[in-house]
């Protein structure tokens, strides 16, 4: 889509005088006021159009530059009517499962609900093993003494054993002092008696006979 006649009051370049308009004067483009001073047109290099404000910029290959204002910017082109409905599609597929999502946060503690009914006992469980001994207890006071009781008649007196064979003869002694000396002659052993007593038993050593 090409321009076929632009107003020239549609028209500003920079470095013109204050105030000055833009005319169109022998192919070229030139203010009112300098027309000699005026740069021909040159072919157009680039050119930009914003919609937004609704200006049109122009680069030429001379390295001027026109800015041309005035055309309708987006805001003032109004809404058309709404087209009619198309049909409707297909219904789509079904998409892939989603990824599962992260742990949420801990949720917070409940109250504790009512206690409920005691259920039937259950059985015995089985025996436990032995437990291990206890340490072994003070040692207690000693008791008092019991009452002595009364002696026991003496028993009667047993019979006499019998008289052992005679043990052989001893050293003889060291001489003893000058004494005394008893003679005791009797065929019964006369027990304990004084030191230097000699018993003499007339029953033993008879068949001995002297020269």
């Amino acid at each position: 889509m090409g321009l076929t006649r632009v107003a020239t009051t549609m028209l500003n370049a920079p470095g013109g005088a204050t105030n000055a308009k833009l005319v169109a004067r022998k192919g070229a483009i030139v203010t009112d006021t300098n027309p000699d001073s005026s740069t021909p047109v040159a072919e157009v290099s680039s050119a930009y159009y914003d919609s937004s404000v609704g200006v049109l910029t122009l680069n030429f290959y001379n390295d001027t530059t026109l800015s041309i204002a005035g055309f309708p910017t987006i805001g003032d082109i109004p809404e058309g009517k709404q087209g009619p409905k198309g049909e409707t599609g297909d219904s789509g597929k079904d998409g892939a499962d989603g990824q599962n999502g992260s742990t949420g946060a801990a949720g917070c503690q409940g109250e504790v609900g009512a206690t409920g009914a005691t259920g039937d006992p259950g059985r015995d469980g089985a025996p436990g093993e032995p437990g291990l001994p206890g340490p072994p207890g003070f040692e207690g006071p000693q008791g008092i003494m019991g009452v002595i009781g009364p002696t026991g008649p003496t028993g009667p007196t047993g019979p006499t054993g019998p008289t052992g064979a005679t043990g052989p003869t001893g050293p003889t002694g060291p001489e003893g002092p000058v004494g005394k000396v008893n003679v005791i002659f009797s065929a019964v052993d006369p027990g304990n008696v004084a030191a230097s007593t000699i018993w003499v038993n007339p029953n033993i050593g008879q068949e001995l006979s002297w020269p």
